[in-house]
C-alpha cells in the first residue's frame, strides 16, 4: 500500500530579508509586513502571531525579491522577483491570496525591479527598473496592462538609481534618485513623458551623495532630500 504523501505548514519564520528595499510596512496600528527569505509575513505586534503569502517564483527560473510596495488604501500587496522577465506579485491582504502577476517583458536582460510605488486611487503601479533596463514602467496592475515605459537614459539621466516616489497629491509626478542625481518627470497617459527642471549642481553641492528624500504635507508639492 503505498504512502499517503504530506505537506508542511510554516509555522514561524525568523529573519528579515535586508536586501529588500522598502521592506517592512505598516498595514495597520498593530501589524506589519514584511519579507523574510522567500515568505512574505504578516506579523501581529499584539497577539505575536504570523500569518504568510508565498510567490511561487522559485519554480519559474526567478531569483529572489528586490523590492515592495504597499498601495494607499493598505488593501493590496506589490512584491517584485528578479529574473530575466522581472515578475511583479500583487496581493490582496484581506484574502492572502494573489491578485496578479505582471511579467515586465520587455526588459533587456536579468533585471531588478529597484523601487515601486502604487498610485493615489490604488489603480496603478509604478516601478523603477535596474540595470540595464533603467527605465520607469507604469501599469494598470489588475488588467496587467502596461501604460507607459520611460527610458531614463532618454531623458539625460544615467544609471544608478535606487530610489522612486510619487507626488503624494499629483500622482504624475515621479522622482527618482539616485547618488548624483535626482529626476522629475511628470508621466502622462495622454501625453508620455515631460521632464521637469531640478537645480542639480545646487543638490551636489561639495560633492555630496544624495541618499533620500520625503515629501512635504504642508506646503504641498514640496519635498526634502538630504545627503
Amino acid at each position: 500500500m503505498a504512502a499517503t504523501p504530506s505537506s508542511l505548514a510554516t509555522r514561524y519564520v525568523f529573519g528579515f530579508n535586508t536586501t529588500v528595499a522598502q521592506n517592512c510596512q505598516w498595514v495597520d496600528d498593530q501589524t506589519v509586513v514584511y519579507i523574510a527569505g522567500y515568505s512574505i509575513v504578516l506579523y501581529n505586534l499584539l497577539d505575536r502571531k504570523q500569518r504568510f503569502m508565498h510567490s511561487t517564483g522559485a519554480t519559474e527560473g526567478l531569483e529572489g525579491f528586490t523590492c515592495m510596495a504597499l498601495c494607499p488604501s493598505k488593501r493590496f500587496l506589490a512584491v517584485a522577483e528578479r529574473g530575466e522577465k522581472p515578475v511583479v506579485h500583487v496581493f490582496d491582504l484581506k484574502t492572502l491570496r494573489k491578485r496578479k502577476s505582471i511579467v515586465h517583458d520587455s526588459s533587456l536582460g536579468k533585471c531588478d525591479v529597484v523601487s515601486m510605488e502604487f498610485t493615489n486611487d490604488n489603480d496603478s503601479l509604478v516601478a523603477l527598473m535596474g540595470r540595464p533596463d533603467w527605465s520607469i514602467v507604469v501599469w494598470k496592475w489588475q488588467k496587467g496592462k502596461k501604460l507607459l515605459e520611460s527610458k531614463l537614459a532618454e531623458m539625460g539621466a544615467k544609471d544608478g538609481f535606487f530610489h522612486l516616489s510619487l507626488n503624494p497629491v499629483d500622482s504624475e509626478t515621479t522622482v527618482a534618485l539616485g547618488e548624483r542625481l535626482l529626476t522629475l518627470t511628470r508621466l502622462s497617459i495622454e501625453s508620455g513623458e515631460q521632464p521637469m527642471k531640478c537645480n542639480h549642481a545646487a543638490l551636489l553641492e561639495n560633492n555630496a551623495k544624495l541618499t533620500a528624500h520625503a515629501w512635504l504635507k504642508e506646503p504641498s508639492d514640496h519635498m526634502v532630500i538630504s545627503n
